[in-house]
């Protein structure tokens, strides 16, 4: 059965309603996603290079770990659960600590017809003793995993072209919001 995911409304709001991952991604429908920086402890994110088989950001860099929803799931379910699938750590709720909720409408310049992607983002905040020698990588889903200082990271995501991506794109909003959360935790 294809993966399932709850309709939103444009407030984030559950309508009571589910439709399929692709369904939610062919129609433009809201649906919510959840993200997972995750730092080592030498305060560098672990950046992932996403696989060639992936149906969205073939090969694309990444600054999260990031999941669908789904339907009955919480954002802090899928967390734990991608952090897990992509990168082979097992992790307790409390690990993750949740730093931004945000909604994000991307339109896809690749193909013009194509509905946008809208989704309500939950991110969250992984600090690990773990190193990229303790992973064990889902290669359907992950190439690679490599290290950046935030400042690099930052950097990177607020100088995105989403008509030249080499990192997964997101709006300007999600990196102006994202990084002062991030350096509140980890400088705390």
């Amino acid at each position: 059965m294809a993966e399932q995911v709850d309709v939103l409304d444009e407030h984030g709001r559950a309508t009571g309603r589910t439709a399929s991952r692709a369904e939610a991604h062919e129609r433009g429908l809201w649906h919510a996603t959840s993200h997972v920086l995750v730092i080592d402890s030498l305060k560098k994110v672990m950046m992932q290079v996403r696989a060639a088989s992936v149906a969205d950001g073939k090969n694309l860099h990444d600054l999260v770990v990031a999941e669908h929803v789904q339907a009955g799931e919480t954002a802090l379910d899928a967390a734990v659960r991608g952090v897990k699938e992509e990168y082979g750590l097992l992790v307790s709720p409390g690990q993750l600590q949740p730093i931004l909720q945000i909604g994000m409408e991307v339109v896809k310049r690749v193909v013009p017809q194509q509905a946008p992607h809208r989704s309500f983002a939950t991110a969250h905040v992984l600090q690990t003793n773990a190193t990229i020698d303790d992973l064990t990588l889902q290669p359907e889903e992950v190439a690679r995993v490599y290290q950046l200082d935030l400042d690099e990271v930052e950097k990177l995501a607020r100088s995105q072209d989403p008509n030249n991506p080499t990192l997964l794109y997101r709006p300007p909003e999600y990196a102006q919001r994202l990084f002062p959360a991030v350096r509140a935790i980890i400088e705390a």
